[in-house]
């Protein structure tokens, strides 16, 4: 946990992690100010044969930077998705030097916090490594989209308010 006298937002997505790798799992954490009730499978219903369908994989929030060639960029833990034979063809597409920035996670995708605020980026934004760039809500929970290289945004390929998979090509970015 972080160390705070309250969850976290990461401690929670860490948290919902593992109870995704059960089967059948209760959890109940106090901790701080916070309770956090999470079930999963046939303990969420309270019997056999009656399980709850698990909607969303929760994922902890990693933007994932590839280039042309699906090499990993950036920090050690960004790792390579796992790429359809539509992620191939579309990973030809990118200009030489590009990047992309993959959906970390399964949810839906926003450009913007709010339906009445400008979008976080738009094609020719320039943004740092750090910079929220979008947002993915997965039950609920909004999670940023972090860059994790600073450049400029030569694309976007998912529209506002879309369901985007894990590792789904966001962004084509040309880094500085």
């Amino acid at each position: 946990m972080s160390g705070t006298t309250d969850l976290t937002h990461k401690d929670v997505l860490r948290i919902l992690q593992i109870v995704d790798q059960a089967e059948d799992v209760e959890v109940v954490v106090e901790y701080g100010g916070m309770k956090l009730r999470v079930q999963k499978g046939t303990v969420a219903t309270g019997g056999a044969g009656s399980e709850v369908p698990n909607r969303v994989e929760t994922q902890p929030t990693v933007a994932r930077v590839e280039q042309a060639d699906t090499t990993p960029v950036g920090p050690s833990e960004l790792k390579a998705n796992t790429s359809s034979a539509d992620d191939t063809e579309k990973m030809s597409e990118i200009p030489d030097g590009a990047v992309t920035v993959t959906a970390p996670m399964h949810g839906i995708f926003y450009r913007a916090s709010s339906p009445t605020t400008p979008p976080f980026v738009d094609v020719g934004s320039r943004f740092g490594p750090e910079d929220t760039i979008a947002l993915i809500e997965v039950m609920k929970l909004f999670n940023n989209v972090e860059a994790g290289v600073g450049g400029t945004v030569l694309e976007i390929r998912a529209s506002n308010a879309e369901m985007v998979e894990e590792g789904q090509i966001l962004f084509v970015v040309q880094p500085d």
